[in-house]
């Protein structure tokens, strides 16, 4: 693949075959930890799923308040009259529009994905060369029950968009593809938002023990260094979880990739393996306090923590959540302190202790689903304080998971400065806290300590609040 004929705004990569993989990437030049790789301002195909159409703008893929719908196939949802009106010229709404008005439901997200590449990409009689090198295991698909659905999603698609000269091999082909090679729009909280197609970014192959990954801000694409990476390596993603354990990963890559990963970190089913010249984080630290008493509690399997904390959430319990929470980060096996991961748990953290914070003592709504939780430690905590401690972590890891220029982090100094003038009136602590955040080995360094011993020891109570829900 050329390059220099891709969307891509930035890009240390080159194409190279490897054997045993097929075609791969590699890095031009030498890569620190959170460095940029690739970067794609416009993917070939990136649209917001159906769940998520009125929670983020079809157009810049930013979450916002006051999302207005498209007021003729009221489908699509903008955030403003400029990305309304780049989304009806530049990403083919113009097109679909009329199409959506016609239907009685929402299409699903492949198909609506489907219907933009054929009205805006010309797909043709014959596979396009920016995809047909991808693998799109037609062959294994053809023997799988999903089969007859990707027949049928890409009928649809052919039919909706009017394209009667494009034969269903073609779109099949393409669509497979895609179910191979698509990455999922993330919000900072890992809310999936949306589907994202980009055949440059999809040469990199897998490994358990991965050197990048995809991110994205808004609907820009970047593929970021991990770790350090010398000119010439090879560049890894995960397609599957990299936490889980050998024989898990090994089932959902051979079922979704049909492959079987040979991996250092499967071969000899071990840990990840100790990342060179890492800068430490001594905040991180001081939260993550390995010695912790967390150690001392059974390991639940991680589908039942998972389960445990979409149940605290979906009853809107901000307590038990921020527990869970709280577990899953003191547990965390990843090894770089700006894991994207790891950063999005501590920003879910963020966002359940700023919940928290809104509650007057005594509420009810502070110990709801908490039972096993003593009342004595979720009142003593200062959230306001504890909010502002989150808040300097994340500042400080956002630059390498998410970019230094990224969304995200300017909403998280937006947030600090409101906390800090919140702090202003309540005594020194919000000020010895910004000290710390300038100094790690400052005054403030013993206020925040004294809110991580609070975290730690509330974790501590998840195994509980996981067994309540599913019967550990």
């Amino acid at each position: 693949m050329d390059f220099n004929t891709s969307k891509s705004e930035s890009y240390a990569a080159r194409v190279e075959s490897y054997a045993g993989f097929g075609n791969g990437l590699a890095a031009t030049q030498d890569l620190k930890e959170g460095d940029v790789i690739i970067r794609v301002n416009n993917p070939f195909l990136i649209l917001v799923e159906k769940a998520a159409l009125e929670l983020v703008c079809s157009q810049c893929f930013y979450e916002k308040h006051g999302l207005k719908r498209c007021s003729g196939c009221k489908v699509v949802w903008y955030c403003s009259a400029s990305c309304q009106s780049t989304a009806w010229k530049a990403s083919g709404h113009k097109l679909e529009c009329p199409i959506y008005q016609r239907l009685p439901d929402v299409l699903p997200t492949e198909v609506r994905g489907l219907v933009n590449l054929l009205l805006c990409k010309e797909i043709g009689t014959k596979p396009d060369p920016k995809w047909a090198s991808l693998e799109g295991h037609v062959a294994s698909l053809r023997k799988q029950k999903e089969w007859n659905n990707i027949v049928l999603q890409a009928n649809a698609a052919i039919k909706y968009s009017g394209s009667v000269d494009t034969y269903i091999e073609t779109v099949v082909e393409l669509l497979c593809r895609m179910a191979t090679n698509a990455f999922r729009v993330t919000l900072p909280d890992s809310t999936e938002t949306g589907l994202c197609f980009e055949p440059l970014v999809s040469l990199a192959n897998h490994s358990c023990d991965p050197n990048a990954i995809v991110m994205f801000d808004g609907r820009k694409m970047f593929l970021r260094a991990l770790k350090f990476i010398d000119e010439g390596d090879q560049i890894f993603i995960s397609y599957v979880d990299t936490t889980s354990p050998r024989d898990v990963r090994q089932a959902e890559i051979q079922a979704s990739y049909f492959f079987t990963c040979k991996c250092e970190r499967c071969t000899n089913n071990s840990g990840f393996a100790p990342v060179v010249n890492s800068k430490p984080s001594p905040r991180l630290d001081l939260l993550l306090d390995r010695g912790n008493s967390i150690a001392q509690y059974p390991d639940p399997k991680e589908t039942k923590v998972r389960n445990a904390l979409s149940h605290y959430r979906s009853k809107d319990d901000p307590s038990p959540t921020l527990v869970v929470l709280l577990y899953i980060l003191l547990t965390s096996p990843y090894v770089q302190p700006h894991h994207p991961v790891r950063v999005s748990t501590l920003y879910q953290i963020y966002r359940q202790i700023c919940i928290l914070a809104t509650h007057p003592e005594g509420d009810e709504k502070l110990l709801a689903g908490a039972e096993h939780v003593p009342k004595k430690l979720l009142m003593d905590i200062d959230y306001i304080s504890a909010s502002q401690c989150i808040l300097i972590l994340l500042i400080e890891l956002a630059p390498k998971s998410h970019g230094a220029n990224s969304q995200f982090l300017r909403n998280l100094s937006r947030d600090l400065s409101a906390i800090v003038e919140l702090q202003e009136p309540r005594g020194e602590v919000g000020e010895k806290l910004q000290e710390w955040a300038m100094d790690a080995s400052a005054e403030g360094k013993m206020y925040s300590n004294h809110i991580f011993a609070q975290f730690r020891e509330l974790a501590a109570y998840a195994f509980k609040l996981i067994e309540d829900v599913s019967g550990v």
